[in-house]
């Protein structure tokens, strides 16, 4: 490489490079390879943003645009069967939101679904995810893989029972499973080491499983309106972090003893129901 002298406009010298047949190319190698990786990233991005505007319009294009930024989606409607013609009633899991893998939170309330797609697996970075408000029967099996998990919302669904095969991600902290129609309690909850608030009002419970004893971070347990009587499980003891718990609209003749042996308890509602 020879390199000559010029001058510039401010008659300051200045250098040019010039490259022999030989010389060889200061460029890192694979900056090429990234550079057509980062453009198809961005091609696949304004695919999909696109995508989503002409399936479902501007709204739908605003918020698309804001999830690719923030990792964060919120198609939720105010209100069941109140859609606006940009927005609709999803009564299917969208196939185009498996394209953003990358989310971290993901908001579908008060739609139509009945299911999720096996294909929920893909969202390994998801940490909240919302789904009050549909008409989910069943959970999938693969959502145990969403192992970066801390939050679900399935509030106001329709599930009667869950599986021994569907299984909960370790890593959740919240779970809301109110307003379902489950009559036993999911033993697979106990398995959640980190659990810090559960929610299970306005179900049919009967009863109170004894690996209860398991949920040891439980903070906030809300039973409301189930049909538990005074029978609580021994285990039930060892919920010593236990702060709020929901008694009010079941089946109890008198205040189950056993909360006595809860040093942490300085919330509870409890009144009997029919």
């Amino acid at each position: 490489m020879t390199t000559k002298s010029h001058t510039n406009s401010h008659g300051s010298p200045t250098f040019v490079a010039h490259r022999s047949p030989s010389a060889v190319s200061l460029r890192p190698r694979g900056s090429s390879k990234r550079n057509q990786t980062l453009k198809a990233k961005k091609l696949d991005t304004n695919n999909l943003i696109k995508e989503g505007s002409s399936a479902h319009g501007s709204v739908m294009e605003k918020r698309f645009v804001t999830a690719v930024r923030t990792k964060r989606l919120d198609l939720s409607l105010a209100r069941q069967d109140i859609a606006s013609p940009e927005l609709p009633v999803f009564h299917v899991f969208p196939s185009l939101l498996i394209k953003l893998h990358a989310l971290t939170e993901l908001w579908l309330t008060n739609h139509h679904l009945e299911s999720l797609p096996a294909e929920i697996a893909v969202f390994t970075k998801l940490r909240v995810l919302g789904l009050a408000g549909n008409a989910i029967t069943t959970l999938p099996v693969e959502l145990h893989q969403l192992t970066t998990l801390e939050a679900l919302y399935l509030e106001k669904n329709s599930l009667h029972t869950l599986p021994a095969m569907v299984t909960f991600p370790p890593q959740i902290r919240e779970l809301r499973l109110d307003n379902n129609k489950l009559s036993v309690f999911p033993v697979q909850i106990t398995k959640l080491r980190l659990l810090n608030r559960l929610g299970l009002s306005h179900n049919q419970l009967k009863r109170l499983p004894e690996e209860v004893h398991r949920l040891r971070n439980l903070v906030e347990l809300n039973l409301d309106y189930n049909r538990l009587d005074a029978d609580f499980p021994d285990g039930f003891a060892a919920l010593q972090r236990l702060e709020r718990l929901g008694l009010e609209g079941n089946f109890l003749v008198e205040r189950p003893a056993i909360l006595d042996r809860l040093p942490a308890l300085s919330q509870i509602r409890y009144r009997r129901g029919i």
